[in-house]
C-alpha cells in the first residue's frame, strides 16, 4: 500500500551499505509475495553500479504471470519507459536458492500464491 511505502527498509542507502560489506561475487537474494515490492527492490538493486542481476541466467528462472496478489502498478511506473522495458525482460526464480524457506514463503505457496525472487551478485570494482 502507498502509505507503507515510506516505511520500507529496502532503499538505495541499504543497498549501498550491503555493497560495501559484501565480498566480490557475493550474492544478494531478494523476495516478496507482493509483486510491487519485489519490482521496487529489484529496481533499486539494478540501479546500484556494484551489483549485477543474475536472475535471468539461473536455471530456475521463469516467467511468472501476474496473479493479482500484488498491488496495482503505480502511475509513476507507467511513466517510466525504461522501468517498463526492464520489467518485461525480467524472469523470476521459481525456487528459493538458499533451500531454506521462510514461514511466510511456505504460507504463500500453500495458499497457491506467488513469491517473486531475484538474485544479484556483487561486481568487481571498475567492471
Amino acid at each position: 500500500k502507498k502509505k507503507h511505502k515510506k516505511r520500507r527498509m529496502f532503499n538505495a542507502e541499504l543497498v549501498e551499505s550491503i555493497a560495501k560489506s559484501l565480498e566480490v561475487g557475493g550474492g544478494c537474494f531478494i523476495q516478496s509475495d507482493i509483486k510491487e515490492v519485489a519490482i521496487e527492490m529489484r529496481r533499486i538493486l539494478s540501479e546500484n553500479p556494484s551489483f549485477v542481476d543474475v536472475t535471468n541466467k539461473c536455471n530456475q528462472a521463469v516467467e511468472i504471470e501476474d496473479c493479482g496478489n500484488g498491488d496495482s502498478e503505480s502511475k509513476e511506473d507507467a511513466k517510466d519507459p525504461e522501468l517498463e522495458a526492464l520489467k518485461k525482460s525480467w524472469l523470476w526464480l521459481s525456487e528459493n536458492p538458499t533451500g531454506v524457506a521462510t514461514e511466510r514463503e511456505n504460507y504463500v505457496i500453500e495458499q497457491r500464491g506467488h513469491v517473486w525472487r531475484a538474485l544479484f551478485r556483487k561486481k568487481p570494482p571498475g567492471s
